[in-house]
């Protein structure tokens, strides 16, 4: 193989993600960062793969992330908003406007199905993911609907 097949060839790049977590969403950005100041777009190929953080969520929001952060962590309620602060902490050093502590809990499994279809339309799942991402963590939406 000449070294011209091999520049031209792209890194694929597959990860496993859930929208309702802050982690992923932190992560998704600093990934576009790193892409954008190396100015290698067009050698990357991107595939998300879906993973459910909880796949028994309620699809229609009944508790907000607090709440749910204090239950599962065996945290009072003052505990979770703290850790939820420095996950939001965490994603304004990014750049992220995450409103992580009124997120209303949700099943994100419609969404991920919604990637897929875009994906096999040939869309740009990339942009979709992030519209999703804002869209729960800075417009807290209920992205289940």
């Amino acid at each position: 193989m000449d070294n011209q097949n091999q520049i031209q060839k792209k890194i694929k790049i597959v990860h496993w993600s859930d929208y309702a977590c802050p982690f992923c969403y932190i992560g998704d950005k600093r990934f576009e960062d790193v892409i954008d100041e190396l100015q290698i777009q067009d050698k990357i190929e991107f595939e998300m793969k879906a993973y459910q953080l909880d796949k028994d969520a309620p699809k229609k929001p009944q508790m907000k992330m607090e709440e749910i952060f204090a239950k599962r962590n065996g945290l009072s309620i003052e505990g979770a908003r703290d850790r939820i602060e420095r996950i939001s902490a965490l994603g304004k050093e990014d750049g992220l406007d995450m409103k992580f502590a009124t997120v209303m809990f949700t099943n994100t499994l419609d969404a991920h199905r919604l990637t897929k279809y875009i994906a096999s339309k040939g869309k740009d799942v990339q942009k979709f993911s992030e519209l999703l991402y804002y869209s729960y963590f800075t417009k807290n939406l209920n992205i289940s609907d």
